[in-house]
């Protein structure tokens, strides 16, 4: 008897030039014909790019102006009001895809993302940043999208503190893996090796690209390619745990301790990752170099917060969740956390 293998593979992952500029017909091409298409997207993006939309592209324009959890219960009444076989189309930077994954998994639609900027691997992934009624940022599953249609165009126009954030968020895979492994070591946790192996290759492929700058249109097809593959590592580990380790739970202490400071998501996972991967005896010199060369701080100065902040966030940080890490196996005593932030 075969066994049934069901994976959520994209139906459409289109990265190039001038993607957006011909919606209907990519859709047609993937027999993704819905008689109904609503655009979710922020009032300055639409201002900007509505030019490269036909006007018979949607039923309707939705705005959304934070990924908070008003913001998503506006836009779950919203799209309440749609037939089932609608498509949403998710256009703008995290915020419009967080709201949009969360939307649309509450009222049970059909979602595609065309993200206007690169900065982490939320655009094809289960899981969604909500802030909560607190102020607090918390971490929700969600469907993943029908597919990810990357303009480089566009993503070559976003801010470039955007970018660095999604190269920061490829890069904290190579922690999250090893917290992977010293799970399966340690307490026999199962991994999924296929997820293993695609986060993997999406951390690698940028870490080991030729490229002189980060608004090179090669750099950034790369990049877009990582991300999705990081995202759906996670869909296949039915987990976010090849991309979610010690790292990501410094990174969330940080945002409970000091919400007031917070970074960009990626920015904060990726300096993680440099604290964790000393904490494993690794050399940190070709991270130096990688970071460095595309904007990612090494410093403390350079990332925005003192010793003592950093070091209160790595002793909250195993409270953060359930999850077995380096945190969970470390004595995260002041010797230990003194010894790990002195060459910072």
């Amino acid at each position: 008897m075969l066994l049934s293998r069901i994976a959520n593979l994209p139906i459409i992952l289109e990265v190039g030039n001038n993607r957006v500029n011909n919606l209907h017909n990519l859709l047609l091409h993937h027999n993704l014909g819905f008689e109904t298409k609503i655009l979710v997207t922020t009032e300055a993006i639409w201002k900007k790019y509505q030019k490269l939309f036909k006007k018979s592209d949607f039923n309707d324009i939705l705005y959304i102006t934070h990924s908070d959890t008003k913001n998503v219960k506006e836009l779950v009444a919203k799209l309440k009001k749609y037939p089932k076989n609608s498509l949403v189309v998710a256009f703008g930077g995290g915020k419009v895809v967080d709201v949009t994954k969360s939307a649309t998994t509450e009222v049970g639609l059909n979602y595609l993302v065309i993200p206007t900027a690169l900065s982490n691997d939320g655009i094809y992934s289960p899981v969604a940043s909500i802030t909560q009624e607190d102020g607090r940022k918390k971490s929700v599953g969600a469907n993943i999208p029908l597919g990810v249609i990357i303009d480089i165009t566009l993503v070559q126009e976003a801010p470039p503190e955007t970018t660095i954030s999604g190269i920061g968020d490829v890069v904290s895979n190579i922690s999250a893996l090893e917290d992977w492994k010293l799970a399966k070591e340690d307490t026999s946790e199962h991994i999924n090796d296929f997820a293993y192996t695609l986060s993997h290759l999406s951390t690698e492929t940028i870490l080991n690209l030729n490229f002189k700058d980060i608004t090179e249109y090669n750099f950034l097809k790369r990049l877009a390619y990582s991300l999705v593959v990081s995202g759906l590592a996670m869909e296949i580990a039915e987990s976010s745990r090849p991309a979610s380790g010690s790292e990501h739970m410094i990174s969330n202490a940080l945002n409970h301790l000091y919400p007031e400071k917070s970074q960009s998501h990626g920015v904060q996972v990726a300096f993680a990752t440099l604290l964790m991967e000393k904490a494993r005896g690794k050399d940190l010199r070709g991270y130096f170099d990688f970071y460095k060369k595309v904007g990612l701080p090494t410093t403390l100065e350079e990332f925005g917060f003192g010793k003592g902040e950093l070091a209160e966030a790595i002793k909250v940080a195993p409270t953060i969740r359930d999850r077995y890490t380096l945190l969970s196996k470390v004595k995260l005593n002041d010797t230990f956390i003194n010894k790990l932030l002195e060459d910072f």
